[in-house]
C-alpha cells in the first residue's frame, strides 16, 4: 500500500490571507471615516485686564503665580533704584561727612594730580616749583618722595635740587643708580654719593650699572668710572655674563669691541664660549674683529 504524503498546496492559503487583510483594512478606513471631526476654535486675544474668570482652563493659582512673579520683577527694580540712591547718597554724604573727604572719586583724582604735579614741573625746568610740589609727596608716602628723584635725573637738576630731596627724607632707589649710569653722568654720580647714591647696588631682576651699560654701549666715561671703582663683573638677569654680552654686540656695535676691551684689562674670565664667539665675530663684523684682535691678543688662542 502507497502511503506517502502528498505535497501541501500553499497557492489557496495565500490567496485566504490576503482576503482577509483586505476585509479588516476596509472596514478600519470606514469606520475612521465616518467619525465626525470636532475643531477646537482658538479665542481673539482680548485687551481686557486678566481674571481669572476670562481665563478658561487656567487655573487660579496659576494667575497667581504669574502675579506674583510680576509684582516680584517690579519690586526687585524699584529695590535696585533704592539701593542706588542711598550709594549714591553715602559716596556724597555720609561718607564725605563722618571722614571729612568731599568724595572717594575727587579723592583719588586730587592723589593723582598730587603726584603728577612735580613730573609737570620737572620737565618745565622749574625747579622751585618742582621742590613746592613735591612736599605734597612728602605727606603722602616716603616711596613717593624717593620715586621723584626720577624726575629731577631724568630732566638733569641742579644738585641742590637732590640735597633738598635728601634733606626731607628721599632716599636713591636702585634704578636712579641705573638711570645715571645711562646717562653717562660721571661728575653728578660722584656728587651724589656722599648724599647715599650707591653704584654697586643691584636692581630686583638682578642687573648690577654694568649690566645696564652693556645693551646701547653709549658711556664709556661712565663704564670706565664703573669699573676703577669695583663694581662686580658679574651675570645680570639673563644666563650671559658681560663679557659674551659685550662680544655680541660687537657683531652690529663696533663700539661693544671697547667694552670687552675694558672687561678683559679688569679681569673679566674668558672662557671657550668667548674664544668661540670671538672667532665667529670675523664673518659678521670684520671692524670689531680687527681692534680685538689689535688691543686683545687673549682672544687669539
Amino acid at each position: 500500500m502507497n502511503l506517502a504524503i502528498k505535497p501541501f498546496n500553499k497557492k489557496p492559503a495565500r490567496l485566504i490571507f490576503l482576503a482577509t487583510l483586505l476585509v479588516v483594512g476596509g472596514f478600519i478606513v470606514f469606520h475612521n471615516w465616518s467619525r465626525p471631526v470636532i475643531v477646537q476654535s482658538h479665542p481673539e486675544p482680548s485687551n481686557e485686564p486678566l481674571h481669572s474668570e476670562n481665563l478658561s482652563g487656567f487655573s487660579e493659582r496659576d494667575l497667581g503665580d504669574k502675579l506674583a512673579s510680576q509684582e516680584t520683577i517690579e519690586l526687585s527694580e524699584k529695590r535696585k533704584a533704592e539701593f542706588a540712591a542711598i550709594k549714591e547718597d553715602f559716596r556724597t554724604k555720609i561718607y564725605p561727612s563722618q571722614y571729612g573727604v568731599r568724595d572717594v572719586s575727587q579723592k583719588r583724582l586730587e592723589r593723582d594730580q598730587k603726584i603728577k604735579a612735580p613730573m609737570i614741573a620737572a620737565k618745565e625746568g622749574d625747579w622751585e616749583l618742582f621742590l613746592d610740589e613735591t612736599v605734597h609727596l612728602q605727606t603722602m608716602s616716603d616711596y613717593l618722595l624717593s620715586a621723584s628723584i626720577s624726575s629731577a635725573i631724568r630732566h638733569n637738576a641742579p644738585l641742590h635740587v637732590f640735597e633738598e630731596l635728601i634733606s626731607r627724607g628721599a632716599r636713591f632707589l636702585p634704578r636712579h643708580t641705573m638711570m645715571l649710569a645711562m646717562k653717562n653722568k660721571v661728575e653728578m654720580v660722584e656728587k651724589l654719593i656722599p648724599l647715599g647714591l650707591s653704584i654697586h647696588v643691584r636692581t630686583a631682576s638682578g642687573d648690577n650699572a654694568l649690566n645696564a651699560l652693556l645693551v646701547t654701549f653709549s658711556a664709556r666715561r661712565m663704564f670706565d668710572f664703573l669699573l676703577y671703582n669695583g663694581v662686580e663683573i658679574q651675570n645680570g638677569a639673563n644666563i650671559e655674563d658681560p663679557l659674551m654680552k659685550a662680544l655680541k654686540g660687537a657683531e652690529i656695535n663696533t663700539e661693544a669691541a671697547y667694552y670687552a676691551y675694558k672687561l678683559i684689562q679688569y679681569k673679566a674670565q674668558i672662557t671657550t664660549a668667548h674664544i668661540k664667539q670671538f672667532n665667529n665675530l670675523n664673518s659678521i663684523n670684520s671692524k670689531s674683529y680687527e681692534l680685538l684682535v689689535r688691543n686683545v691678543p687673549e682672544l687669539r688662542r
